[in-house]
C-alpha cells in the first residue's frame, strides 16, 4: 500500500500590500487583520500535529507561521514556497539574500527565488512524498499554491490560465496514499 503523506497548505494572512497600507507588492508585512487571522489558526492547526512544517521566508508567511504558533519536530524555511515572481526574473532582487529568524525554523538551503514556480512546485511535492514526514503544514502564497496543485493532480504547471484561488488563512489539504492522491478539501477555513 505505501505511506500516506498529508500535506497542509496555509496562505498568509492579509498582508498591508492587500489593504494599500504599503507599496510593497514583494515582501510586505501582515495588516493588523491579518495579524488576527493568523492568530485564530493556533487550535486548528495545532490538532493536526504536523511532522514537519516548511515556511515561506516571506514576512507576510513568516508571520503568520509565528502567530500561529503552530509547532513541529522539524520546521524549515523554504524559499521553493515562497510566491512566485509574476515574470518578472528580478522582482525578488531588491529583498535578496533574505534573512530568517534563526530561533523560528531551520535556515532555507534551497535558494530557489529564480527558479520557476513551476518546477519548484514538481520538485517540492516529489521531495515530500520520497521524505520521512506523514504531516506535513506548509505556510506560503496562492500563486506558488496553485501551482502545487496542477502538479498535484498532474495538470499543465505552466498553465497560467488555471487559478487555485485560496483566501487569506485559508487552508487546503492534499494526499498521497501509495499509488493514490486524493484532494481532501481547498481554500477553506478551519
Amino acid at each position: 500500500m505505501g505511506k500516506t503523506t498529508r500535506i497542509w497548505l496555509v496562505r498568509h494572512g492579509e498582508s498591508r500590500a492587500q489593504t494599500s497600507e504599503t507599496d510593497d507588492q514583494c515582501d510586505p508585512e501582515l495588516s493588523k487583520t491579518g495579524e488576527h487571522q493568523a492568530r485564530r489558526l493556533r487550535k486548528p492547526l495545532a490538532a493536526l500535529r504536523p511532522d514537519l512544517i516548511l515556511i515561506s521566508p516571506l514576512r507576510r508567511a513568516v508571520a503568520t507561521f509565528a502567530l500561529s504558533g503552530v509547532k513541529a519536530p522539524r520546521m524549515c524555511f523554504d524559499s521553493r514556497v515562497a510566491e512566485g515572481n509574476w515574470g518578472i526574473p528580478t522582482f525578488y532582487d531588491g529583498i535578496l539574500p533574505v534573512v530568517t529568524p534563526d530561533e523560528l525554523a531551520e535556515a532555507d538551503t534551497h535558494d530557489a527565488w529564480r527558479i520557476p514556480e513551476e518546477i519548484r512546485a514538481k520538485t517540492l511535492l516529489e521531495d515530500l512524498r520520497q521524505g520521512d514526514a506523514e504531516r506535513i503544514l506548509v505556510f506560503g502564497h496562492y500563486g506558488i499554491f496553485t501551482r502545487i496543485f496542477l502538479a498535484f493532480c498532474e495538470l499543465d504547471t505552466g498553465d497560467h490560465a488555471v487559478l487555485a484561488m485560496m483566501d487569506n488563512t485559508a487552508v487546503s489539504c492534499l494526499e498521497y496514499s501509495g499509488d493514490d492522491r486524493r484532494v481532501w478539501f481547498w481554500n477553506k477555513h478551519l
